[in-house]
């Protein structure tokens, strides 16, 4: 990768060591661990049952430090190799490597943590129009951030604001704080998303995808896809917001719309870095799982079977061949003139 984009931060080529996703890939079950376990000593009875516990505590400690880790080494690389490298959007007609004047015209977007959102609509506008003039040759000269910073600057500022209680909780309980998170998810930072807790993280996304299910049973594809934020009905808007967890449960009607929209700003540029930087086949397992999930592309019902396997891991469960080609049918539709938010979970 370094070779391919000599010109881009060595914060991007870091991107394969430090997720900004949940390490499913560190979990192990029971059954895997029982199994090692009696290889290595033929324990029996109660002994047996404390050192599976004891391992099954370590792999979940192992999996939260991790996942806290990733947050702070995240956030560490922002503001060192974005935050504070001046990296800024095309406003005004601005060149890239122009130098801003003072005037209005010249003013620039500095990419900041606290101007997050409105990278996000400078970029969504830039994206759209080149789309509207039958072009989307982007450069870098005019997006300087890669897909992986992208999506690490949207996962961070939210899981960094709940860092610092998440890490005393669990310093001071350890393993006794499992019961806190799995009643509080909400606690958790993204990356700490234990797959026993996914049921109550995602609580709302598993009843929306039904109720989803029912409202746009007898509707064509197109008719579903063309739907905007301010198109929807409130029943029909509720559930897509629950599905892909945009707003929160104090949002009014009026609020999810804005809300939604945004989020639908956030896809139009994921979507472009997604294929300027390699396209769906350049995702790993982890990145290909929550971005479809990040779309509505997950059966729900698949993923809670999955959880109650015995044998395998959710992450050695998940097919990858069908996540691919789900999502890439996805993005090509995405693109489609007239397709808006509504196309999100429809697979």
């Amino acid at each position: 990768m370094k070779g391919m984009y000599p010109g881009l931060p060595s914060f991007v080529q870091r991107r394969g060591i430090v997720s900004s996703v949940p390490p499913l890939h560190l979990i192990r079950t029971r059954k895997r661990i029982t199994d090692q376990v009696l290889l290595e000593k033929p324990y029996g009875g109660v002994r047996l049952k404390a050192v599976v516990l004891f391992r099954l505590a370590k792999n979940y400690l192992r999996f939260f430090k991790e996942g806290m880790g990733s947050v702070w080494t995240n956030y560490k690389d922002l503001r060192s190799e974005i935050y504070s490298r001046n990296l800024f959007l095309v406003v005004n007609g601005l060149a890239a490597n122009d130098l801003a004047t003072g005037d209005a015209k010249d003013q620039k977007l500095y990419v900041k943590n606290s101007t997050v959102p409105q990278v996000v609509d400078e970029l969504a506008t830039a994206v759209s129009c080149l789309e509207n003039s039958g072009s989307l040759d982007l450069g870098r000269e005019q997006i300087k951030i890669s897909r992986a910073q992208f999506q690490t600057m949207l996962r961070t500022r939210g899981d960094i604001l709940k860092l610092p209680l998440f890490a005393l909780l669990f310093a001071l309980l350890e393993e006794f704080s499992l019961p806190l998170y799995y009643i509080f998810p909400s606690l958790m930072p993204f990356t700490c998303v234990f797959p026993a807790f996914m049921k109550s993280y995602y609580g709302k996304s598993i009843k929306a995808q039904r109720k989803l299910k029912e409202l746009r049973k007898g509707r064509g594809f197109d008719e579903i896809a063309v739907q905007n934020p301010f198109t929807m009905t409130e029943e029909e808007l509720r559930s897509v917001c629950d599905l892909i967890k945009v707003g929160t449960p104090f949002s009014n009607v009026g609020r999810l719309r804005i809300q939604l929209l945004q989020k639908y700003k956030e896809l139009i540029v994921d979507t472009h870095l997604l294929l300027r930087d390699g396209g769906v086949d350049k995702l790993d397992r982890l990145e290909l799982f929550f971005t479809c999930l990040d779309r509505g592309l997950m059966d729900w019902e698949q993923i809670l079977s999955q959880l109650e396997d015995h044998e395998k891991t959710l992450y050695e469960s998940l097919d990858e061949a069908s996540m691919r080609e789900r999502l890439r049918v996805h993005l090509e539709r995405f693109g489609k003139r007239g397709y808006n938010v509504g196309i999100v979970g429809l697979f």
